[in-house]
């Protein structure tokens, strides 16, 4: 039986209480099978996404920054001593329950996907946690979705601990790439308010916001107040997780 060395991360946006509350509860029930930890302090005290700079966008940090970019640089730091590595976040955004990897994620991440039940998997190669961590997985929930329960993912996490991840094939996802940020200028000159999270593109709004044709696109964190656009636009890629690899996505 395996036992996978596993680290989950909570707070890396203050305000998103989902990872900070299954922290709070491996840190208060001292599991000694998952190691936790509150990424930003001060941000989850506030009640803030962040303090000066967005956590999650100065990875790989620095020793010499702002409190946010040491933070970053510790975190990475602390990351590098785990199997696999789970951090929460929360979205307002409607059915938009997903999970980002990064460029060059390690294809262990695919099964841990698969396991937890996300076959949604954004492929990330901004300067977040995901890019410059390749053991770490972020779940992305949204608040109204039943899966916002501290509880159903500590059951998850256990089992996930013992899990043998050879057994696992991860078979059924689908991968996504950002290509685009819609703004809500182009939301009011499209007439956009009609799209939904992960539904495809018509021919028409693919023609009107200059994409290409045979590609398939779909909206994400549409109307996600956190975000100055309106949302992001992902090309779906569907292809065998055996060829993981960069160059898939670049």
């Amino acid at each position: 039986m395996s036992t996978n060395k596993i680290l989950v991360i909570g707070g890396l946006h203050g305000n998103e209480p989902l990872g900070v509350s299954v922290v709070s509860y491996l840190k208060s029930f001292k599991n000694n099978k998952i190691d936790s930890l509150y990424a930003n302090p001060k941000a989850i005290i506030s009640s803030k996404r962040f303090i000066e700079n967005d956590l999650n966008r100065v990875f790989p940090g620095t020793s010499g920054g702002t409190d946010e970019q040491k933070r970053a640089a510790e975190i990475l730091e602390k990351c590098s001593n785990y199997d696999i590595v789970v951090d929460f976040h929360n979205t307002y955004s409607k059915n938009n329950n997903s999970c980002f990897v990064g460029i060059d994620a390690n294809p262990r991440l695919l099964k841990v996907a698969k396991f937890l039940g996300l076959k949604r998997v954004l492929v990330a190669d901004y300067d977040c946690i995901n890019k410059f961590a390749p053991n770490c997985i972020s779940i992305e929930i949204s608040n109204s979705s039943k899966l916002n329960n501290p509880g159903i993912w500590l059951k998850k996490l256990n089992a996930l601990y013992q899990q043998d991840l050879d057994e696992i094939y991860p078979n059924d996802l689908t991968f996504y790439k950002f290509e685009k940020r819609v703004t809500f200028d182009e939301k009011l000159k499209f007439d956009l308010k009609n799209w939904k999270n992960f539904k495809k593109l018509s021919k028409k709004d693919k023609n009107r916001l200059c994409l290409i044709p045979n590609l398939n696109y779909c909206p994400v964190f549409i109307d996600e107040p956190a975000y100055d656009y309106f949302s992001g636009i992902l090309v779906e890629t569907k292809f065998l997780v055996d060829n993981f690899t960069t160059s898939n996505f670049k």
